[in-house]
This record gives C-alpha cells, sequence and structure tokens, in this order.
C-alpha cells in the first residue's frame, strides 16, 4: 500500500477556501444608470432642494411687490425665524434618527400650508403666520437633508454637500424668474405647494441616512468634553452667522437695491436670477475645478473674493454683474463648511453640528438684515453694498479666525 496523504500542512499551505463576502456599502452597491432605492432616495433630495430654493428666493424678489400690497416690513426676517426655531427643536432635541426621518412628513406638510397661506393671503395678519410656517418646513428640511449627506459619503462629504447645495441653487435661480412671469406672485408658491408632495414617499428615506461613511480612513471620533466641542463650534457658528448675512442679504435685497437705482421690479428680479444662476452654477463646478483643495481653503477663498467684489455694487451699470460675480465666489463656502465641521468633528455628531451651523446661519440671516434694512431706508442705495462688504470682512475675520482653532483632517 502507498502512503496516506500527508495533511495539508505538510505539504504547503492549506487550499484556499471560497468564503463568503460582505455586501459592499449601498453608495457601491448602487449600479450606475438603474434606478435603485438609495439612488431614487438621493435624487428626491435634490429635487426637494430644487424647490426650497426655488421657494426661498422667490420671496425675496416677491418682496417689493408683497410690501406695496400688505405693508412694510421684513418677511424674509420671518421666514428665517421659522427655520431656525424648527432647526433649534430638531437639532438639539434628543430625538432619534427614526423620529427625525419620519418628521420630514409633516415638515413638507408645514411647507406646503405655508405656500398656500403665502398665495391666497387676505390680509397681512394672515400672511405673516403662513411665510412663518413656510420658513418652519424649509428650516427642517434642510436639516435633515444637510445632516444626512453630512453624515454619509465619507471623502466625497464635500462634492455631494456642494452638489445638494447647487440644487438650492439651480431652484433659487427659478424662483425670481417665476416671479418676474408671473402676474401675481402668489402663483408661484401656489404651485410649489402642488410640486412639493411629489417628493414625500422618496425624500424621507434619504433624510434617513445617506450611504453610511465607510471610508476607512478616518478613525471613529472619540467623544470630547463639553467644553471642548463647544470651543470646536463656536467659530463655526460665528462663521456661517456672518456668511448668512450676505448670501441671504443678497438674495433678499438685491432687487430692491435694483430699484432704488431705475430698474422695473421685473428686470429685477431677473438680475436676482442672475445671482443664484451664479450660485448654483458655482457650487457644481466646485467638484470639477477644485477637487482636491481642502474645504477650509475654499472657505476663506470665496469670502475674500467677494469682499472684494461687493463695493464695486455701488456703481449703478456694473451692480448685476458684480452682484453675479459675487454668487460665484460665495458658491463653495456654506457647503465647504458643512463638510469641514463634519471633517473635524466626525460624522458621528454629524446632525448636531449641522444643525449649529444651519441655525447660526438662520440666525445670521435674521439679524444680518437689519442693518441691510436700514441702509435700504435709508435713501442711498450704495449704502447697500458698502454694508453688505462690511459683513463680509467680518465673515473674512471668523473664516480666519476658525482655520486657527480647528485642525480639520483634510
Amino acid at each position: 500500500m502507498g502512503r496516506p496523504n500527508p495533511p495539508p500542512s505538510e505539504t504547503g499551505p492549506a487550499p484556499l477556501i471560497a468564503r463568503p463576502v460582505d455586501p459592499p456599502p449601498p453608495h457601491i452597491r448602487a449600479a450606475p444608470g438603474r434606478f435603485t432605492r438609495e439612488n431614487t432616495a438621493i435624487a428626491a433630495a435634490f429635487v426637494l432642494f430644487v424647490l426650497l430654493g426655488c421657494a426661498t428666493a422667490a420671496l425675496g424678489s416677491a418682496m417689493p411687490a408683497l410690501r406695496r400690497e400688505y405693508g412694510g416690513g421684513n418677511l424674509v426676517i420671518v421666514y428665517n425665524l421659522g427655520a431656525f426655531l424648527t432647526i433649534a427643536v430638531l437639532g438639539f432635541g434628543r430625538w432619534s434618527e427614526r423620529a427625525r426621518a419620519l418628521s420630514t412628513g409633516p415638515l413638507a406638510g408645514a411647507f406646503v400650508v405655508g405656500c398656500l397661506v403665502i398665495a391666497w393671503a387676505p390680509d397681512r395678519l394672515t400672511l405673516i403666520p403662513g411665510v412663518a410656517l413656510a420658513g418652519a418646513g424649509y428650516g427642517g428640511l434642510a436639516l435633515a437633508l444637510n445632516s444626512a449627506f453630512a453624515r454619509g459619503f465619507g471623502e466625497r462629504r464635500v462634492t455631494m454637500l456642494n452638489l445638494l447645495n447647487g440644487a438650492f441653487g439651480a431652484g433659487a435661480v427659478c424662483g425670481p424668474i417665476a416671479v418676474a412671469m408671473a402676474d401675481d406672485p402668489g402663483t408661484v408658491f401656489l404651485l410649489l405647494a402642488v410640486a412639493i408632495p411629489l417628493t414625500w414617499p422618496v425624500h424621507t428615506r434619504a433624510a434617513a441616512g445617506a450611504p453610511a461613511d465607510h471610508t476607512p480612513a478616518e478613525p471613529v471620533p472619540v467623544p470630547v468634553p463639553v467644553r471642548q466641542r463647544a470651543g470646536t463650534w463656536a467659530p463655526f457658528a460665528l462663521l456661517t452667522f456672518v456668511y448668512a448675512g450676505i448670501e441671504t442679504g443678497i438674495g433678499a435685497w438685491e432687487s430692491t437695491h435694483l430699484t432704488e437705482l431705475g430698474t422695473g421690479s421685473g428686470a429685477a428680479a431677473v438680475f436676482t436670477a442672475l445671482f443664484w444662476t451664479s450660485l448654483a452654477l458655482g457650487r457644481l463646478l466646485v467638484p470639477v475645478l477644485a477637487p482636491d483643495v481642502p474645504p477650509g481653503r475654499l472657505v476663506v477663498g470665496g469670502l475674500a473674493g467677494a469682499t472684494l467684489l461687493l463695493p464695486f455694487a455701488a456703481f449703478g451699470a456694473a451692480t448685476p454683474v458684480v452682484y453675479a460675480s459675487v454668487g460665484v465666489a460665495l458658491a463653495p463656502v456654506l457647503p465647504s463648511a458643512l463638510a469641514w465641521m463634519a471633517a473635524v468633528t466626525g460624522p458621528a455628531v454629524a446632525d448636531r453640528s449641522t444643525a449649529t451651523l444651519l441655525t447660526a446661519s438662520m440666525i445670521g440671516g435674521a439679524c444680518l438684515s437689519l442693518p441691510v434694512q436700514l441702509a435700504a431706508d435709508s435713501g442711498h442705495p450704495a449704502a447697500i453694498p458698502w454694508t453688505f462688504a462690511a459683513i463680509g470682512c467680518v465673515a473674512c475675520a471668523a473664516a480666519l479666525l476658525t482655520m486657527r482653532t480647528t485642525r480639520p483632517r483634510d
């Protein structure tokens, strides 16, 4: 008889045995060009942000007409305050991820009702609660989706957040154009109220969580003391607080500035759309033109460029072009700030960090609109861009402070 075969250990390495392989993460598993649940939910998030941008920009462009019909006042402040309250409650309350995801349905409903009230309000006392309700829906939806995108996508979060907010900018382009084309601004908000429910079945899944962060390069963040966390978050909050005064302010007051210079209300609304167009295009081009630039440098460079350009808007002939150029410069600031903070704090606290920045943004948009309104009421149109330039100087200082006091993992 021949000698029996020795065990594998005596003849060399053991033969390879097929082992089950874990399924790839959702964002890899989704095949290009196929309609998966993940791709559909993300697409719905983009569509929803287009509609939110359309409503937000339409309100600013419709403000001259609304002020003539319902009296003076700053409806943008009311809109931002409604958004701020919702972000504060959802962002800092002890809510589970499932509860936050399920809240997107009622938030979308609040936005729809608010748009309907704006469209059909018989008087000012009815209009103001409708604007606040629409703002509340907008704020909650913006928090849910920005948090989901900041929490997921790993190293692609800068790209995806710029694309998401680029969708908002694309909608903001359509808002002023729609106001200029419509006989009554209320028609625009009525159409938005009809369109929003079409995204309900799928944007809830997007808010429940974008593809999880599977990037192994970033270690799981270790919880830090509250005092240390506040010291990290405060510069970011200051940065977005001041930045919102520029972006929201231009979107709300460019039409007023141009009409004071003698431009017709329809043309002023179109030029405001040009600002939102440049903002949207800039955000869509960031992943192409600056894919490897750290988010901190994008923030500082964008704010510096906008601040240098804004004084030139005081010259009437160049005003629309200057505002459009400022839109390009501002484009990467907010999405990159969200990605920057997520890289510093880690995706585990994305909901709270995103809520911090969006809350600061809403407060800044409301508070810093007041000095712009004073400039608009002064009777000197040039005071409006100079006020924006002053706010830009403060924003640049806040961005440099943030770079100095934080160490992002770029």
